[in-house]
């Protein structure tokens, strides 16, 4: 049940994120589609490293388990979306 509110929260601020990207609050940095795609592949390396150390730390700290797999729903659900 945890894990489908991680993703649920995510979803929503990411939404409310696109709001505020649609009323113009922020400006777009990159305007090559291909960089783009260059800068998502990097943050998606980023975020599976990022999984990996934290799954040998769940390993190496086992009396911080439920903090570590919180984090690991997090990190899971955000390479999902």
């Amino acid at each position: 049940m945890r894990f489908n509110i991680h993703i649920l929260s995510y979803k929503q601020n990411y939404g409310k994120f696109l709001d505020t990207v649609k009323k113009g609050n922020y400006r777009l940095l990159i305007k090559n589609e291909l960089k783009m795609k260059d800068e998502f592949s990097d943050e998606w390396k980023k975020n599976s490293d990022l999984i990996s150390v934290v799954e040998a730390l769940k390993n190496d700290f086992p009396y911080l388990d439920f903090q570590i797999t919180r984090l690991l729903y997090i990190l899971k659900s955000i390479d999902k979306s």
